[in-house]
Parts: C-alpha cells; structure tokens; sequence
C-alpha cells in the first residue's frame, strides 16, 4: 500500500457503518474519542465541489483542512463501497 495514503484507510477503517446520510451532499459521521473528535457526530458536505467539514472550526481544523480529515474520508469511502455495490 501507498504510505502516502495509508492514514485514509487506516483512520477510515474505524469509522466503517458510522455515516448517515442527511441530504444530497450533506452526512453525518459519527465522532470516535480515540481518534481524537470531541463531538459525536461531525457534518460532512460538498459546497462548490470540495468536501467541507465542521471540524475545520474546531481546535487544529486548520491542519485537518490542510490535509483531509478522517470524517471526509470516511464520507469518501462510504460513497465508494456504495458505488461498487450497485
């Protein structure tokens, strides 16, 4: 695997059946204290065609902007799999 790319399935892995879906690029993923999230549910949505995340606002958002945030690539991952299941 990619070391590059290792953290997005490896922090997403965790999250595996935590997102719900709200709207028609609006989701909810479920905050995990163990990898850091201080709340329970996080709000993923797509504004302009990039993913956002409410955990920007948050204490260190600005690294998780930086980069990507685990609750983005969880939201990436869901809609992958749903995808390959069809």
């Amino acid at each position: 695997m990619d070391l590059q790319h290792e953290w997005f399935y490896s922090d997403s892995r965790a999250f595996a059946g935590k997102v719900e879906r709200v709207g028609n690029e609006h989701w909810l993923v479920k905050g995990l204290a163990e990898l850091g999230d201080t709340y329970p549910w996080y709000n993923v949505w797509i504004s302009g065609g990039k993913y956002r995340c409410d955990c920007f606002s948050s204490a260190y958002g600005y690294v998780r902007k930086a980069r990507i945030c685990s609750h983005i690539a969880t939201v990436m991952l869901h809609r992958r799999q749903l995808r390959l299941s069809v």
